[in-house]
């Protein structure tokens, strides 16, 4: 299972890719975006206050069972502090 740390049309893509491939999603979203396409087509969603919050991101992972994060390039320093969490796996 694998939480999908994006939105908009790249989420899609990696949430059709992941479908492909057999393996469950979970699309997170913040209130405006509760609607949006990424979150109807992922199988599982969970509400989040900012995409911007890698601690948050990883808690919601977890609490999720995803066993990975697909973020953007542009979040990895974020990650890069929060315990428990490797980049590249």
């Amino acid at each position: 299972k694998v939480l999908i740390a994006n939105r908009g049309e790249i989420a899609i893509r990696i949430s059709q890719t992941l479908r492909d491939m057999e393996i469950q999603t979970v699309a997170v979203f913040s209130e405006p975006d509760k609607n949006a396409l990424h979150v109807r087509v992922a199988d599982e969603a969970r509400q989040i206050a900012s995409y911007l919050d890698a601690d948050e991101i990883v808690r919601t992972a977890r609490d999720a069972g995803a066993d990975a994060v697909a973020t953007r390039r542009a979040m990895e320093k974020r990650f890069a502090g929060v315990a428990g969490t490797r980049q590249g796996a």
